[in-house]
């Protein structure tokens, strides 16, 4: 398994073998997410990634000639306002600070039908909204998804 700044992967995966994704807005995008939505193997369903990013050479250094990736450079605590009126299948919020993640959990489930945060622990999503399916990857993969309109239950790591 995957430590560090990739051990959200494994839930990331387990995710699109639980249902098909076609869209995914991420706010922070990295070489370990980035990478793997775009990985047609893991991701075979994606038609379109929006990646948020603050840091303008982290920005740079994601820009691909994948066509369905588009970067989007704002500062993080406009996230909210600038993906206002989009819509994804998936949300992925990994960015900083993790104030922002927290504005951005608040709002995400009106974006998709399931998000996802990275290095936080239920109670840390609770604190902020109340979803009506939960679930939580352990301490390494630090990883919890939320939705309010698909059943959880199933998703499990592989392998």
């Amino acid at each position: 398994m995957i430590k560090g700044y990739g051990s959200h992967q494994p839930a990331l995966r387990a995710l699109a073998l639980f249902t098909p994704i076609t869209s995914v807005i991420e706010f922070g995008g990295g070489t370990h997410s980035t990478n793997l939505f775009l990985d047609r193997t893991a991701y075979p369903d994606l038609r379109s990634l929006a990646t948020f990013e603050s840091k303008e050479s982290w920005a740079h250094d994601l820009e691909c000639d994948d066509e369905r990736h588009t970067v989007i450079l704002e500062p993080a605590d406009r996230f909210v306002y600038a993906s206002a009126g989009m819509t994804a299948d998936f949300i992925f919020i990994d960015c900083a600070p993790m104030r922002i993640r927290f504005d951005i959990l608040r709002i995400a489930l009106k974006l998709a039908s399931i998000a996802a945060i990275h290095d936080c622990g239920e109670s840390d999503v609770t604190g902020v909204t109340t979803p009506r399916y939960i679930k939580t990857f352990n301490s390494i993969v630090q990883t919890v998804v939320v939705s309010e309109t698909m059943d959880l239950s199933e998703l499990e790591i592989h392998g």
